[in-house]
């Protein structure tokens, strides 16, 4: 059975980029609506780590939710599929590249979870998508 953990991870950007320990958005928004109280914590896993060290990043924080390259999700599906992943997150959604229905099978398969599609824009449009219900 699935227990909730505060915490959501984006596997996203570059290790160039800072690693986040407080829930942060490039708006501040997150941190004016909550200030330090804010429901989740957000942290990043870079992208371009070695995969191993993502692995073991995911592993010792138990996210709830993961927002990543399709292709990063898919890549985390097969590890999860190999027994090299053992974590159970609530959301998986796909950012900055799209998700064919094979994509999907194989991460649905492995984590039994729906991803989603998250397309955002600079403009601040922001909208989930789905294939599967034509969406």
């Amino acid at each position: 059975m699935r227990t909730w953990r505060p915490t959501s991870l984006i596997v996203d950007g570059l290790t160039s980029l800072p690693t986040m320990t407080k829930t942060v958005h490039a708006t501040g928004i997150v941190s004016a609506l909550f200030g330090d109280g804010a429901p989740l914590d957000l942290q990043t896993i870079p992208a371009d780590l070695p995969f191993d060290e993502v692995i073991l990043r995911l592993e010792a924080q138990r996210p709830v939710a993961i927002a990543a390259y399709a292709s990063m999700l898919v890549r985390l599906a097969e590890a999860k599929s190999a027994g090299l992943l053992s974590i159970d997150p609530f959301v998986l959604s796909a950012t900055s590249e799209p998700l064919d229905l094979d994509m999907i099978d194989a991460i649905e398969q492995a984590f039994e979870v729906r991803p989603t599609e998250t397309f955002g824009s600079s403009e601040g449009v922001v909208g989930p998508t789905s294939l599967r219900m034509g969406v």
